[in-house]
């Protein structure tokens, strides 16, 4: 019997090793990329894989294989839906074609590396870098034959060449030279042209001009924006324009998406005007491709081998890859074309590894999928399901924070939609909840809250009238009230509303009869600082745009400042024979706050209480404020100093230029400082380890 054990549990483990030796391979097959979520307060999050690689087309075994020299820089790739025939624009130093596929798994392919065009002569690809399809024709863009070649996708005969537009507003300057191209089936094509800064070129289906769209807003420089106030047109200021546009994409309603590589702003969606609709909530600088979906799903590649997809509304889903040097299934080098097959999976195109990868959905993102299209179309209710499996995938997914929000609204738990928008960072659907709350609250309360202003009032009357005819009752309270106001602290505290009613007479006690003390002043400093603080505690969540992490570094900026403008001031007005004293000024600009420090912490309560219904009220009591401040500044220096209108305006303008420059020359000095710094350390640490 023990023998008869052992050779089961032999012939067991030799079974199981032989099972583990032929699913390996598939295993290492799959292996699933890390992935991310866009996560609260706009962070990405680690979160499952959303889609794991399951196989590659080595385009240069491929064609080895079938005898054709090896392929060394696919630059685009498209996919075309009607058959799942894939499209690669291969711009190999030696010859130059477009290749295609049946499928990614297929070592079946056509090459085309030349035509006949109408004059009966034979052309040859010179720099193909662009290639689309729609649903008769191969569109194909050659930079160094400046033209769109376009062929019959059924069997890749010519059908016409489409050169640079005659046409005036085409501009004699331009030069045509496509690199990336689109098509849509009712005969629009769009072009991306090198270098071009006046958006993508718009062509009807027989070649001729229509408009330039989706052009990048230029970024103005101070010089650029000073001259455009005073109508200066210089060279320069003519010549300026924004990014070229460096790729686009069609959804299948023909609108256009944009890429503009290394643009803040990335990826665009743009209407039938040219006017963007939208940019991705998460836009990663690094994009070059995008693709869009039938759902309006929008997936994009990045050039540091991320790939990002959106939902139609420009909502982060996934994340997931990143740059690898290894040779690794599914970490991508440098990926240039993006694309969806018609069974759902992923293509994206690796120039630098010269590869196709094809990646599969996990259960995850096909949950999420399905959850986004209840969103998409309105369903919150149908699809809350839905969102809370999400949330027990990730609980960190922001996106199903605020469709779960849509959903709470729906039932009318106004409070549950309240944390959901907070959470999903979503200040709009937070203000419609918060409306909805205090209007329960206010109809619900509303005669508890009139009935003890009514009593208060009335009580007020009748004390009044009672202090009124019985002084002698209320001496004593009075008689203390006036030994804290005669307290040199509180004497000073309370000079601020001598401030508000008459600057420059305040002015004129603190220069010449020594009205406050200096304690005083810092006293009032010290509650300017204090209210930084609470500006970040205190202020509503809906007016509030400053996190609570980056408090300490809002305080810093906003009180440290004041003391250096203090300082700049005096060493310009010592120069422009100006009459007050450092501590004049530190004084008397100190006190010229005096409607920020009464009115503010009033200003962030009542925050709490608006809704962006009411944030015209919020902001136009905000910059009354803060001109109120800026009069009582201008004020000031004129008696300070004994200034004319005139002369206090350069001399404030003067203050804020020297402002800067220390600011510059301290940043001078950091940097400066930090490279010493970086260098001795180098030094001690050669000599350590010798």
């Amino acid at each position: 019997m023990k023998t008869r054990s052992k050779l089961i549990l032999f012939f067991s483990s030799l079974a199981m090793l032989i099972a583990g030796l032929c699913l390996a391979p598939t295993i290492a097959f799959g292996l699933p990329t890390s992935g991310e979520v866009l996560g609260p307060d706009s962070q990405l999050v680690s979160t499952q894989p959303s889609y794991v690689a399951k196989s590659r087309l080595r385009i240069e075994d491929v064609l080895t294989g079938g005898g054709f020299e090896i392929a060394s820089s696919p630059e685009d790739m498209c996919v075309d839906h009607e058959d799942g025939s894939i499209y690669v624009a291969d711009n190999n130093s030696d010859t130059k074609r477009i290749l295609k596929y049946e499928s990614p798994a297929s070592s079946s392919f056509v090459q085309l590396d030349s035509y006949i065009n109408e004059s009966n002569q034979t052309v040859f690809f010179k720099n193909p870098t662009g290639v689309a399809v729609n649903g008769q024709h191969l569109f194909v863009a050659d930079k160094l034959l400046q033209k769109i070649v376009v062929f019959d996708k059924a069997d890749f005969s010519f059908v016409k060449e489409i050169a640079r537009p005659d046409s005036i507003l085409v501009g004699s300057a331009t030069r045509f030279a496509p690199t990336k191209v689109a098509a849509d089936d009712k005969g629009n094509i769009y072009a991306v042209l090198e270098g071009l800064t006046n958006g993508v070129m718009q062509l009807d289906g027989e070649g001729n001009f229509v408009s330039y769209i989706g052009a990048n807003e230029t970024t103005k420089s101070l010089l650029t924006s000073l001259q455009q106030f005073f109508g200066v047109q210089s060279e320069g200021y003519l010549l300026s324009s924004g990014d070229p546009v460096t790729n686009v994409a069609l959804d299948s309603k023909g609108l256009l998406y944009t890429i503009t590589n290394k643009s803040a702003a990335a990826l665009k969606k743009l209407n039938t005007s040219g006017n963007t609709i939208f940019s991705t909530d998460y836009n990663d600088i690094n994009t070059v491709a995008a693709f869009v979906d039938e759902d309006g799903n929008i997936f994009s590649a990045q050039s540091d081998g991320h790939v990002t997809i959106y939902d139609g509304y420009g909502s982060l889903l996934f994340r997931f890859g990143g740059r690898g040097e290894e040779e690794i299934m599914g970490v991508l080098k440098s990926p240039t074309a993006i694309s969806v097959l018609p069974n759902g999976e992923l293509l994206v195109l690796d120039k630098e590894a010269r590869m196709l990868v094809t990646y599969q959905m996990t259960d995850f993102a096909k949950l999420v999928f399905k959850a986004v299209s209840y969103y998409k179309d309105g369903l919150y209710l149908e699809g809350e399901s839905s969102w809370n499996e999400v949330l027990k995938y990730n609980a960190k997914f922001v996106l199903a924070y605020k469709a779960l929000a849509r959903a709470s609204m729906k039932k009318a738990d106004y409070n549950a939609a309240l944390k959901q928008f907070k959470i999903a960072g979503d200040k709009a659907g937070y203000s419609d909840a918060f409306w909805q709350i205090r209007d329960s609250w206010i109809r619900a309360n509303l005669g508890y809250v009139v009935i003890p202003l009514a009593v208060l009032v009335l009580a007020y009357a009748v004390i009044k009238a009672i202090i009124a005819r019985r002084q002698t009752f209320l001496a004593g309270p009075r008689q203390f009230v006036r030994n804290i106001g005669g307290a040199p602290v509180v004497r000073d505290l309370g000079f601020t509303f001598s401030f508000l009613r008459h600057p420059r007479d305040a002015v004129y006690e603190i220069k010449f009869k020594k009205r406050v003390s200096l304690i005083g002043a810092i006293c009032l400093y010290a509650v300017f600082v204090a209210l930084q603080i609470l500006r970040v505690y205190l202020t509503g969540y809906l007016f509030n745009d400053i996190g609570r992490n980056d408090g300490l570094q809002t305080i810093l900026m906003s009180t440290l400042p004041l003391l250096l403008l203090v300082v700049c001031n005096y060493y310009v007005s010592t120069v422009r024979d100006g009459e007050g004293k450092l501590k004049d000024i530190f004084i008397s600009f100190i006190y010229a706050l005096s409607p920020y420090l009464l009115l503010a912490l009033p200003l962030f309560l009542l925050s709490n209480a608006l809704t962006y219904n009411e944030q015209a009220l919020f902001y136009i009591l905000s910059g009354l404020i803060y001109l109120w401040c800026a009069v009582n500044i201008v004020l000031t220096v004129m008696e300070l100093h004994d200034y004319s209108f005139g002369k206090a305006i350069i001399n404030i303008l003067l203050t804020l230029v020297c402002f800067i420059l220390v600011i510059a020359f301290v940043f001078i000095l950091y940097v400066l400082g930090y490279q010493l710094f970086n260098y001795i350390f180098s030094i001690f640490k050669e000599v350590a380890a010798r």
